[in-house]
């Protein structure tokens, strides 16, 4: 059975103060900034859903999807693919709930 404690709006609260603002959203589109700007029952709503993966084990899959996007290696051959290096933008809520559950796990340790 899974033994991780569950958290509460005040830590998610928490953790939302630490996200860059300036990030770039993953699929679902919504930004930290966005994230920072939602009222308490929203904050209430997140921290529902981080405890319903917490005590199922089970992270959604549309959270595990990324958009990959590629950028030019300055100074390289703009027609090789070798010219650039992805990056995978992953949903600000997804990441959200990862540092919560990895503050879970470090705990343990």
């Amino acid at each position: 059975m899974n033994k991780i404690k569950p958290c509460s709006p005040a830590e998610v609260a928490e953790e939302i103060e630490k996200l860059k603002s300036r990030k770039c959203p993953g699929k679902g589109r919504i930004t930290n900034l966005m994230i920072k700007h939602l009222p308490k029952r929203a904050i209430v709503r997140i921290t529902y859903l981080i405890n319903c993966i917490i005590k199922l084990s089970h992270f959604p899959k549309s959270w595990k999807s990324a958009v990959v996007v590629p950028i030019y290696k300055p100074g390289k051959n703009a027609q090789s693919p070798e010219s650039y290096r992805p990056i995978s933008l992953l949903s600000s809520l997804s990441k959200l709930a990862e540092s919560i559950i990895l503050n879970r796990l470090e705990a343990e340790t």
